[in-house]
Parts: C-alpha cells; structure tokens; sequence
C-alpha cells in the first residue's frame, strides 16, 4: 500500500509543470474550479506498490453533503506499479491526454457536464440530467428527470427499510449501519425535493441560491474554496439552456 505522501511526491512534478492544476491529498484538479470539479487522483490498494488512476468530474451543486475530500470516479482501464521504470512516464502521458480534452470544456455545463464520462461508456443518471437541466435553465426537462429520480430513490428506501428488517436485528451493528445509510439518502432526498418544488414553481432565483448553498458547502467540504470561483449558472442569465 502507497501512502498518501508518496503518492503526492509522485503527482507533484507533474502538476509543478502546469499552473492551471492543482495537487490536493491524492487528486489533481483543474483550476479554476466553477460548476464542475475535473481532474484525476491515485488510489491506493492492498498490494504493495500498487495503485489505480481515476478520473472524475463532478457536478459542485449537488445535494449531497459530503464529510470530506471524497470522489466518485471512473477507473483508468488499468493499475499500475509504482516501482515499474516506465510508471511515471505512463501516468503523465494519461494524465496529459486527459487534461487536454479537458480544458475544452472548462467553463461549459455541457460536454463533460452532461456525460462526466471518458473511458467508460456509460449513461448519465435521471439526477445528474436533472442537475444539468436546472443548471441551465431548462425548467421543463429538470421536472421530467428530477421527478425520475425522485420516485427511485424513493423506492430505494422503502427496499432498504425492507431489507433491514428483514435481515438485521433491531439496534444490531448491521441494522444501525442500514439506518445511518438510510437516514443519510432520506436526508438527500428531501434536499432534492425541494429544489423540485422550486422548480415546479417556476421560481428561478430561489433555484439558483440554493444551488450557490450546495456549491459552496461542497467545495468547502472538499478543502478546495480558494480555488473555487462562483459564477452565475445559465439558469440566472436568458433562462435559455447553454449552448
């Protein structure tokens, strides 16, 4: 297992090269940061010397709460060895390719906002549609795949509660550790109802200030305010889609 110093000590020359990047624990970041947060990050496994490349982009208005500096991401189709002779000049070049196609993208809610896919081929969410659709003032088709995601997570909790009664004993371990999660998705679930509600009422500029609330608990709850600049969503603008 790499700890997290040498991994940094890894990224770092790298990211000294170019000054639009940004080193924070074990990822790398685009800067400046605004409604989506791109870059890349090592994870660290159980094998000695081993690690894993992810790549992510992520929406910074979302409901979640995060409790810290945690990513989803999309695993590069391999792992590498720290100790392989050709390991860093691998790394670079991945990271190099990526950032490129990035940097296309960086001030646009589109593209990589509507996907935040690059090597796995897979369909966004109904919330992450949804997300985009109210970033960019499509009130219409927010309420379509908002109200999706909705009614899933909805169904979701019902199966959980379900699950947990079948299977775990009241006031168990397992059964806390299924109530915690539960009370966890609740909780994200009323936060998106509500942007819902404000939606359905048409109510642009209440939309907008909640969605600035979740940016900027976000980005303070990923350790990366200073490089985050709030910018006005297409939503506050000609309330047309971004093009």
């Amino acid at each position: 297992m790499s700890t997290q110093a040498e991994i940094q000590d890894i990224l770092r020359p790298y990211v000294e090269q170019h000054p639009d990047l940004v080193l924070t624990g074990r990822a790398v970041i685009l800067r400046p940061v605004r409604h989506l947060m791109c870059g890349y990050y090592l994870d660290r496994t159980s094998a000695p010397g081993l690690v894993r490349l992810f790549w992510f982009a992520g929406m910074t208005y979302v409901p979640q709460r995060s409790r810290g500096f945690q990513w989803a991401g999309e695993p590069v189709p391999r792992q590498s060895n720290i100790l392989a002779a050709d390991f860093q000049e691998c790394l670079y070049a991945t990271m190099e390719a990526g950032f490129t196609e990035l940097r296309k993208h960086q001030d646009a809610l589109t593209g990589f906002g509507i996907n935040l896919r690059m090597y796995w081929d897979l369909p966004p969410s109904a919330e992450v549609e949804g997300l985009r659709c109210v970033a960019e003032g499509d009130l219409a088709g927010a309420d379509r795949y908002l109200s999706l995601h909705v009614a899933g997570e909805k169904r979701g909790l019902e199966e959980r509660l379900a699950f947990a009664g079948r299977h775990c004993r009241a006031g168990s371990r397992a059964w806390k550790r299924e109530m915690e999660i539960y009370e966890t998705i609740k909780a994200t679930l009323e936060r998106t109802m509500k942007l819902l509600d404000l939606v359905r009422a048409g109510d642009r500029p209440a939309v907008a200030n909640l969605l600035r609330e979740w940016e900027a608990r976000q980005v303070e709850a990923w350790k990366v305010e200073k490089h985050w600049i709030s910018s006005p969503f297409p939503l506050e603008t000609d309330g047309s889609p971004a093009v």
